[in-house]
């Protein structure tokens, strides 16, 4: 595999991707910031990139595909961490495919005296 720039940069893209997930994997709002400012290196990264547009051959795309698939992961994160921010109550746990999700607050009824 040829080195060169563009190939470099997509490596320390990919490496700051790398950090964000594993960040998003626990979200927290620290976490959060700091998954953002990895997300705008790598999107100053990858401008740089799209700037030496074809500088780097068929080991450059290859590791532009590798990102893609990255920063699908990232996207997925981001959506699963909206979605749980938003629903309207229940408590955190994990459903039977390892995900996080809200659980549903046990149904009872109240009674009221009067």
């Amino acid at each position: 595999m040829t080195s060169g720039p563009g190939l470099q940069l997509a490596a320390e893209a990919r490496a700051k991707v790398a950090r964000v997930v594993a960040l998003l994997e626990c979200p927290d709002v620290a976490t959060l910031d700091r998954s953002t400012a990895e997300l705008a290196a790598a999107v100053a990264l990858i401008e740089q990139i799209q700037k030496e547009e074809g500088a780097g051959g068929a080991p450059l795309k290859s590791a532009l595909h590798g990102l893609r698939g990255d920063l699908r992961s990232v996207r997925s994160l981001l959506r699963q961490a909206w979605e749980f921010r938003m629903c309207p109550g229940g408590q955190p746990g994990y459903n039977g495919k390892g995900q996080l999700a809200l659980q549903p607050l046990p149904v009872g009824r109240l009674a009221f005296e009067a």
